[in-house]
């Protein structure tokens, strides 16, 4: 496939699992942009590439080494391996420019943003000119972004559980979407070399396309640039064509889904009972609205009150005329359960 195509696919992966993350703003174009750049990084190993001519003879230069390496063109740089130690050294510039931030006040740390800027760079640069931005100054343009970023500090943001950086998820993911599209092509690619040379394809024989015939431009890309857009919009707010429900889940409910029918609110919750291990038993019973106001003349049966003199937590005793249909009091502080002789918990309860 074209650079441009490629640089296209990598940065509607990004905006595709975007919500996931999350990424938004500022952070979703700079993230889609690095990734637009990881989606020609495999050609890396071809000295005459889009990205091999980004900075001139350093780039040719190290384009040479990488064919060499990696065993020549689609070969290294274009299987599962190559996407892994590409993704490793983004985690390490990334790790490394986070060692700079943490220790700021020792200028003498600034060699920690070497490898993170110059990775910043090159795929803002080889991005830049793949899809035509910036004319003969997309190099210029790319270096003075990838400044901007090592300054805010944006692609060593933490979106996932694993601490991995916006840098290290934009090339994992634009190094498999080129590789997605290359396996599109009659020639494949080698996803288990330097095991096998097997090449690997997404589609049968026949139906696979030829690099800047028809079917890639009169099919692919407009496929690619429609699929961009859609999930640039969906990511910026507008909703969603294909389900009620964004891909992420619902982050937030109004307080009128909150409270449900009949002006119920929900107590003692899913999230209470896993927050405290003493609850696993108690089911979420809605307490009604009279409940709330304490009216004297609403019997509270089979409720759930503190025993006096327990501590600061409190102790949970149940009221006589307990029964299955228990509600919880707005008052307690959940600590120790104690019960009555006699008394039966909610089914499960020990």
């Amino acid at each position: 496939m074209l650079g441009h195509d490629h640089a296209l696919s990598g940065a509607l992966a990004f905006a595709a699992v975007a919500p996931l993350l999350p990424v938004t703003g500022t952070h979703l174009a700079v993230a889609a942009a690095l990734t637009a750049g990881a989606g020609i990084l495999p050609d890396l190993d071809e000295p005459g590439s889009t990205i091999a001519r980004t900075f001139g003879f350093l780039t040719g230069g190290f384009a040479w080494i990488v064919h060499r390496i990696s065993g020549g063109h689609r070969k290294g740089t274009h299987s599962l391996l190559g996407v892994a130690l590409m993704t490793l050294a983004a985690v390490g510039a990334g790790q490394w420019q986070d060692g700079a931030h943490v220790t700021a006040g020792h200028t003498q740390l600034w060699w920690h943003l070497v490898p993170a800027g110059f990775l910043l760079a090159l795929l803002f640069s080889a991005g830049f000119r793949a899809l035509y931005i910036g004319g003969h100054h997309a190099d210029a343009f790319g270096i003075g972004v990838a400044a901007l970023v090592i300054w805010q500090g944006w692609d060593t943001e933490r979106v996932t559980p694993w601490h991995v950086s916006v840098l290290a998820v934009c090339v994992c993911l634009g190094m498999l979407a080129h590789i997605a599209g290359d396996m599109l092509t009659h020639d494949g690619c080698p996803l288990l070399y330097p095991l096998s040379r097997y090449e690997f394809g997404l589609l049968p024989e026949a139906m696979r396309i030829t690099t800047n015939k028809l079917a890639e431009r009169w099919v692919i890309s407009p496929l690619l640039l429609a699929g961009l857009a859609y999930f640039l919009w969906r990511d910026v707010g507008g909703p969603a064509l294909t389900a009620p429900h964004h891909l992420a889940g619902k982050l937030s409910r109004s307080p009128a889904e909150v409270r449900g029918r009949g002006g119920e609110r929900p107590r003692a919750g899913h999230g209470a009972r896993k927050a405290d291990p003493l609850l696993a038993g108690v089911g979420a019973v809605p307490v009604r609205a009279e409940q709330d106001r304490r009216d004297p003349g609403v019997r509270d049966e089979g409720g759930v009150r503190p025993v006096a003199g327990a501590g600061q937590h409190g102790r949970l005793a149940r009221r006589p005329g307990g029964g299955p249909g228990h509600r919880l009091d707005d008052r307690l502080v959940v600590g120790h359960l104690e019960r009555r002789p006699g008394q039966r918990g909610p089914a499960g309860h020990p």
